[in-house]
């Protein structure tokens, strides 16, 4: 009997285990040009090549129970120039979501398997200058840190001013005119800390999983991505897993602690999908307490992506996305407790607190409609926010050390406000642009779009005077004005010691 029983375990385990290796793949096959649904496409895996599926009527495709690892998918479509889409990552229990773009061919010709290279030509925006990748490839990107803005620095052309942000100098332009578009909403920033009147930030608030593909266009875009004139980083995002009601994971890494959840509705006609993430280093303090071991500052900061889609019809499709994010961190300044180099003595110092929190939004509906075989419409309700609030003040401190360099008193004589910028700003935009394929080499593209601030009020407090002067040595450091002596005029009035900053 209980040989039995172990031989059932040993069963049992097994399944477990082989389930546990295996995933799926699906996706969408659509014309390059006028999004059109291609039913009847054949994708085959390169690997695997007795494994496939064809697109149903909705130019959809499933691969199921295929062995955990990266693949290639070559998809065939008479009419079409066959296209080999490669870094398709299967994970255990999860279905990879891939979208597949075919170019129109009279003539049926031989696939190009594109090489290995982080980088895949896309030419959507502009043919000449625009490189394309997806998630996988901004994923394994070593030192990317799962940031697709950092991933595009290296690209020729473009650079950086230091490594201690992302933002993108292209072609010797100012990062303030760079364009980031997601899912049709043009986004001012998509980073935690954002610089004011910039595109650059230290921490990308997007999350790599949530990425169908991306399409970076460095010059000669069309007229529909406005008047920036650098860059266009275009992102589109994927859509929920819509066979199953919910599915979600949890991970960590530099980016974040957080997870993806996602799944279906109206028996498959629609799909969800949100991201919600938190500070790595944030959640990494609450349980060994790294504060402790001399860190200036934690980082504080969450963010929340989504997307929903609804088929209307087998042509027309709504779209509702956005993405939020909060970000704090405080440097407090305080004394330094141990100074050699100040072993008995008392000295004055000015230390600057510094506290910063921001909150980024943007939110859209968009209407999608293709117009048959000849083109499509994409019609964007969108609404964008910022609020920054950065207060800075220094403390005037008398700092009195003992023989061992030790802090054996610290007192604040005078505190004052430095900096302050308190801005709150909001835009709402209406979008409508139009795609309609005229032959087999021309395209003609049209559009409108309406811009209205709703919300811009900016403070922006200086200080006058950064200097502050004990001009009687009675200890008080006061606002007077200090004497400004002339060249050649002798003066008699001194300055103490730690009077001016």
């Amino acid at each position: 009997m209980k040989y039995y029983v172990r031989l059932v375990f040993f069963f049992v385990s097994a399944v477990v285990v082989a389930q546990e290796r295996t995933g799926q793949i699906s996706g969408q096959v659509v014309d390059a040009v006028t999004q059109e649904l291609l039913i009847g496409a054949n994708i085959v895996v390169v690997e695997k090549p007795t494994i496939g599926a064809p697109t149903d009527a909705g130019g959809n495709f499933f691969i199921s129970s295929i062995t955990v690892g990266e693949y290639s998918l070559r998809a065939a479509l008479v009419g079409y120039e066959p296209v080999v889409l490669t870094n398709v990552v299967v994970s255990t229990g999860r279905s990879a979501k891939v979208k597949i773009r075919l170019k129109e061919s009279a003539v049926q010709q031989e696939g190009v398997v594109v090489t290995a290279d982080y980088f895949d030509r896309a030419g959507s925006i502009a043919p000449l200058s625009t490189i394309g990748l997806n998630a996988a490839e901004v994923r394994r990107s070593p030192g990317a840190s799962q940031d697709m803005q950092r991933i595009v620095q290296n690209l020729p052309g473009v650079s950086n001013s230091t490594d201690q942000t992302n933002e993108l100098i292209v072609r010797g332009g100012a990062p303030n005119e760079n364009l980031t578009v997601m899912d049709y909403i043009e986004i001012p920033s998509t980073n935690h800390y954002p610089n004011q009147f910039n595109s650059g930030g230290p921490i990308n608030m997007v999350n790599v999983d949530l990425i169908e593909d991306i399409q970076f266009s460095t010059g000669g875009f069309p007229v529909q991505f406005g008047d920036k004139l650098s860059s266009v980083m275009s992102v589109t995002t994927r859509e929920g897993d819509r066979r199953r009601a919910i599915v979600g994971e949890l991970g960590a890494h530099f980016a974040g602690f957080g997870g993806v959840l996602e799944g279906g509705f109206a028996d498959g006609r629609g799909s969800w999908i949100v991201s919600i993430r938190q500070s790595f280093l944030e959640v990494l303090d609450k349980i060994v307490g790294i504060s402790a071991i001399g860190i200036t500052a934690i980082p504080k900061y969450w963010d929340a992506q989504w997307k929903t889609v609804y088929d209307l019809s087998s042509s027309d499709k709504l779209i509702f996305n956005g993405i939020y994010g909060n970000d704090k961190i405080l440097f407090a300044g305080e004394a330094k407790e141990s100074l050699p180099e100040k072993a008995g003595k008392t000295d004055s110092v000015g230390i600057d607190k510094v506290d910063f929190s921001s909150r980024q939004y943007a939110y859209g509906l968009s209407w999608k409609r293709v117009w048959g075989t000849n083109g499509y419409s994409v019609l964007t309700a969108s609404g964008i926010g910022n609020v920054y609030d950065v207060d800075v003040t220094r403390k005037f401190m008398q700092r009195i050390y003992d023989a061992a360099g030790k802090l054996s008193a610290a007192t604040v004589l005078h505190t004052r406000p430095v900096y302050t910028n308190q801005s709150d700003e909001s835009t709402v935009v209406l979008k409508l642009e139009s795609v309609y394929e005229l032959g087999n080499n021309h395209e003609l593209s049209a559009g409108v779009s309406y811009q209205t601030v709703r919300n811009f009020n900016d403070r922006v407090f200086v200080e006058q005077d950064t200097a502050r002067y004990d001009l009687n040595h009675d200890g008080i450091f006061g606002s007077t004005d200090p004497v400004i002596v002339s060249p050649g005029v002798r003066s008699s009035t001194k300055l103490g010691l730690g009077d001016s900053y």
